[in-house]
């Protein structure tokens, strides 16, 4: 997903339980734990939101949890105006 140009990939990962207390070979039908995350690299900088959820929250408030991931916004770091001074001449830039 891009916000302003910025690019954040969102990711919904399920927990299974161990697979010694799941009677399948392919694994369990019911997850123990629910992974919403988001992440995006601003500056350099990973950022990551992880929300997660049991099996039961997950039922009543699954739309509600991925609202809460898609509202995730990493803002640029605001310009000090006052942190530059520009000269009179080509390339005279002084930083306070």
């Amino acid at each position: 997903m891009a916000k302003d140009g910025q690019v954040y990939y969102d990711w919904e990962l399920v927990a299974s339980p161990p697979s010694k207390e799941c009677p399948s070979a392919v694994g369990c039908m019911y997850p123990q734990h629910i992974y919403l995350m988001s992440a995006t690299v601003r500056g350099g900088d990973l950022y990551v939101l992880s929300v997660d959820a049991f099996p039961d929250n997950w039922r009543t408030a699954a739309n509600s949890l991925k609202r809460i991931r898609g509202s995730f916004d990493v803002s640029p770091a605001p310009v000090d105006v006052g942190a530059a001074v520009v000269g009179e001449g080509a390339g005279d830039l002084q930083v306070l």
